[in-house]
């Protein structure tokens, strides 16, 4: 049988005039591409627990009379991405329903279901044209996800801070900073394969959404069939091995349903020298109907992970090591490399969920979730004592003026590591070395200590937090007219320190901070002066912030034959508290509660789809957002006071775009044109102050310091179109391409608020940045490719990816009059002062390829991904301006741009079996 759309369809024969509720509705699943039955199909329907049974053709029947007016499908198999969709039981009519299932594959590269009506003709006006909220796929988002993802392009230019993150309902970007935690999940492929992805405040019951992508993921136990699965994996990427196990349980005779699984992926060393991985993963399910329509499902996921970081590095550093990947953390320790900077995340998170059947037309839904997150980054530290960075540029051949010392050190990059990399051996040398007596330890005259005080030792910045979430969402249908209404409370507590973890064969470190002048002022905790710390001992600073963020989120939806439209509204408030733990001798507010800063956002949203057929839909969408602040952007340095900055602004975001979809049993092709318009952005950075700009203003900035910087009045422009299209040449092969013309800028002259770390001084600047590009992010993309069905089952797609206009991130403070000076407008020297970096344009393959297999009377499955398949080495993936500026000379070559390598290449290699 002929289908109409490639990702998902559904086909649809309608009997208008007969009467749904003295029939069967029939169906058939089938998989996507190889149009062979879904034997072992899983189908439910709401929130039964009971299967529907599918026999070896595909087929299933439905009682009609036991069914509601719309019935909520959700349809999986062991390999095959889960489908949810809401069908009308009148629409049904007595022909059978074709459901299209993607295969776990096409999940592995970001493909996301599509469902379309199978039909030859181009639609039967007489009857429904299914809503393409629920049937349209974003290529875009597949060639994102996998093709550009290695050059961080970004969905029409925006960043992580307009994404959202979702599991069962519960919202996971955390509260302080916003920040999506994917390492929740890292590893656990098995349950985040159910998930589903919206742009731009597409409709989505469990939230608003966002002006980026929302993901959210649906864990259900009884999803999965009964099976037994064993994942392994080979790569030379991040990391080299995978090795995972899936158990499920199946639909037991009381309705209940288990899961649980385990994985590990790891490496000694990754492409990148001296960085390493290993990540834990591990989840446990459970889920079992109450009866009457009711359900209770728990979900524990727990995924712990130790990484070594990799560093960027200025074009000299590279010239000089040879190596595009070189890694400034590292260096060797007893013939050992050891990485400087590991970072461990772990975080279990446990969701309880409830759903109540109130009527036949209404569900209330309930949610709590508990997780308690740890984070730790280690670097190395020093105190008096010359900076041990291998690429600090004062020790670079480029920053020596006597040309012979010069090619001496040059020689020795190439040749000696305790040179090119760090000197543990000297560190540990320089501690053992340094004998001291101290007075008046603790600020107890009585007490001294002598021993080796370390000069050089690891830190690690430490964030442990607990947050709470509950939600409650109420949903009422009647026919083609939906309700909702969602709440959701969220509580956190952080506990933010620095613990010293090695002293690097010293006997102790000092508590103080070498940044401030005035021995007095040095200490953080002034009832502790001269305090002695040891390994595993707190230290710095220690803060509290305790947070809070309630929502509500109203919809309506009306699903007419032809005519769908959504409307959406959005109420958050945030509000949050920082809590002190020690006093210093330079802010008084240091110590203590702080008052209880709160902040609110409105929103409101429409999408309107225009069903012209079966073939063609049109669709307009706009959006209006404010939102509200978060903690990052209100205290000025939480670290060691509790100041609010008080130039404060909130972020206002307006979305607009148009889309036309064509589909066809041959042909598929979309094209979307949009703008965001995103204003009044404060933006928090923090680095070092190089001296002489402040000239004048304060001798605590004008000395070199560190900052706390504020952005306030950052404007943002997106504009562009974006298209895809898929033509299918036979019954085998098919050509896809996806493509993106942006053009993302910013569109006003935002200030930037300076506030010396150690001390009250501050300053702000007018940043003339007004017209420089939106950087980290490619604002022409495109992606070409070629898909071939494999004899017996798989696939095997040839991808050519082309991206450019990609900038670097700029250094606000060399777009300020003090930069330039009295510099000629017309020199060379003034532009490359101002100019912005553009990276060189981007060109490479990729492949990926499946099969699918029985062996022993068991199904495996084997895939191989290879990116950079012409091993096009050189294309850099990122970079950005150093923050420091030589105000004297006005060269910026003293402190030139850092970039990062995309790999070359490069794959994974994975086997999985299937009892």
């Amino acid at each position: 049988m002929p289908f109409k759309y490639v990702f998902l369809s559904i086909f649809l024969t309608f009997c208008i005039h007969a009467n749904p509720s003295a029939q069967s509705l029939r169906g058939q699943v089938l998989d996507n591409h190889r149009l062979t039955p879904v034997q072992n199909a899983n189908i439910r329907e709401g929130a039964s627990m009971s299967p529907i049974q599918v026999d070896s053709g595909g087929y299933f029947e439905i009682d009609a009379s036991a069914m509601p007016p719309v019935l909520h499908l959700t349809i999986g198999s062991p390999a095959h991405k889960t489908l949810e969709i809401d069908v009308f039981k009148e629409d049904w009519g007595i022909g059978i329903q074709t459901f299209y299932l993607l295969t776990v594959g096409e999940l592995e590269e970001m493909v996301h279901e599509s469902l379309q009506l199978d039909d030859d003709s181009d639609g039967d006006l007489s009857g429904d044209v299914y809503s393409l909220l629920a049937s349209s796929t974003n290529p875009l988002m597949r060639a994102v996800g996998f093709e550009f993802s290695a050059f961080r392009t970004k969905l029409r230019g925006l960043g992580n801070a307009f994404d959202q993150l979702g599991f069962n309902g519960f919202l996971l970007n955390d509260l302080d900073y916003g920040r999506i935690p994917f390492s929740y999940f890292s590893g656990l492929s098995v349950i985040t394969r159910a998930s589903r992805q919206y742009q731009s405040y597409r409709d989505d019951d469990s939230d608003f959404g966002s002006a980026g992508v929302a993901q959210w993921i649906t864990a259900d136990p009884s999803l999965y069939r009964s099976e037994f699965s064993v994942n392994a994996a080979l790569s030379n990427r991040n990391y080299e091995h995978r090795f995972g196990l899936h158990y499920a349980s199946g639909i037991h005779k009381n309705g209940a349903a288990w899961t649980a699984g385990v994985s590990r992926r790891w490496s000694g060393e990754s492409f990148v020298p001296g960085a390493f991985y290993d990540a834990w993963g591990a989840y446990l399910g459970y889920a079992k109907p109450l009866g009457a329509g009711h359900l209770v499902k728990a979900m524990f996921v727990y995924a712990p992970v130790l990484r070594g970081k990799s560093s960027p590095a200025t074009q000299e550093v590279f010239d000089l090591s040879g190596d595009l990947y070189y890694n400034a953390y590292w260096g060797y320790q007893l013939g050992k490399k050891r990485n400087s900077r590991e970072v461990q995340t772990s975080a279990p998170l446990a969701t309880f969920n409830l759903d109540l059947q109130i009527s036949n037309n209404a569900r209330l839904e309930l949610g709590v979730m508990g997780t308690y997150a740890h984070r730790s980054d280690g670097q190395l530290d020093w105190n008096n004592a010359p900076d041990p960075r291998p690429d600090y540029y004062q020790k670079l051949p480029s920053a020596i003026e006597d040309i012979t010392t010069a090619e001496r050190v040059r020689q020795r990059w190439t040749s000696d590591p305790s040179v090119s990399q760090i000197d543990w051996v000297g560190l540990y040398n320089a501690n053992y070395l340094n004998v001291r007596t101290i007075q008046n330890v603790g600020g107890d005259s009585t007490l001294s200590l002598t021993g080796t005080q370390a000069v050089y030792f690891i830190s690690q910045r430490i964030s442990d937090t607990r947050e709470f979430e509950h939600f409650g969402k109420l949903k009422w249908q009647n026919k083609r007219h939906r309700l909702q209404m969602l709440y959701r409370l969220e509580w956190s507590h952080s506990d933010n320190h620095l613990r010293l973890d090695d002293l690097l064969g010293a006997d102790f470190a000092l508590d103080v901070e070498d940044f401030i002048d005035d021995p007095a002022k040095q200490h953080p905790d002034i009832s502790q002066m001269n305090r002695v710390v040891r390994e595993g001992d707190q230290f710095g600073y220690h803060y509290l912030v305790r947070s809070g963020r309630y929502s509500l989120y109203p919809a309506y939806q009306y699903l007419g034959r032809h005519l769908d439209v959504s409307l959406g509204g959005y109420w958050q408030y945030n509000e949050f508290q920082r809590e002190g733990k020690l006093q210093n001798a330079i802010f008084p507010t240091s110590f203590g509660k702080s008052s209880t800063e709160g902040s609110s956002g409105l929103g409101a949203k429409v999408l309107a789809t225009w069903k012209i057929n079966g073939r063609n839909y049109l669709q307009a969408n706009m959006a209006l957002q404010q939102l509200p602040n978060r903690f990052e952007q209100t205290f000025v340095n939480p670290e060691w006071r509790g100041d609010v900055f008080t130039n404060l602004a909130k972020t206002g975001i307006a979305l607009g775009d148009l889309s036309y979809y064509y589909r066809s049993p041959g042909l598929k092709w979309q094209l979307s044109a949009f703008a965001v318009a995103i204003d009044d952005q404060t933006v928090s950075k923090n680095f070092y102050l190089d001296d002489q700009l402040e000239q004048g203003v304060s001798s605590e900035l004008a000395d070199g310091s560190l900052v706390n910087a504020f952005y306030t009045g950052l404007d943002e422009r997106h504009y562009g179109i974006e298209g895809s299209i898929e033509l299918k040449l036979n019954s085998r092969l098919r050509v896809q391409a996806a493509g993106i013309l942006g053009d993302y800028f910013y569109n006003s002259r935002p200030t930037l608020w300076l506030f010396d770390k150690f001390s009250t001084s501050s300053t702000q600047h007018t940043i003339y940045q007004r017209n420089y590009y939106v950087h980290g992010t490619a604002q022409q993309a495109l992606s070409l490719g070629l898909r071939i069905e494999l004899p017996g089952g798989g696939f095997a797609t040839l991808t050519g990816n082309y991206l450019n206009k990609h900038f670097i991130e700029l250094n606000p403070l060399r777009r300020i009059p003090e930069a330039v000076g009295e510099l000629d407008p017309d020199s060379e020297l003034f532009s490359n002062i101002i100019a912005q970096e553009e990276l060189p344009q981007a060109l490479y393959l990729n492949l990926f390829a499946i099969k699918y297999f029985r062996w022993l009377g068991q199904s495996f499955s084997a895939s191989l991904s290879v990116n950079n398949l012409l091993d096009r080495r050189g294309l850099k993936s990122g970079g950005f301006e150093q923050y420091r500026f030589d105000y004297e000379t006005r060269d910026p070559r003293t402190f030139p741009s850092k970039y990062y390598h995309f790999q070359g290449i490069n794959y994974y290699l994975s086997l999985t079996a299937r009892f």
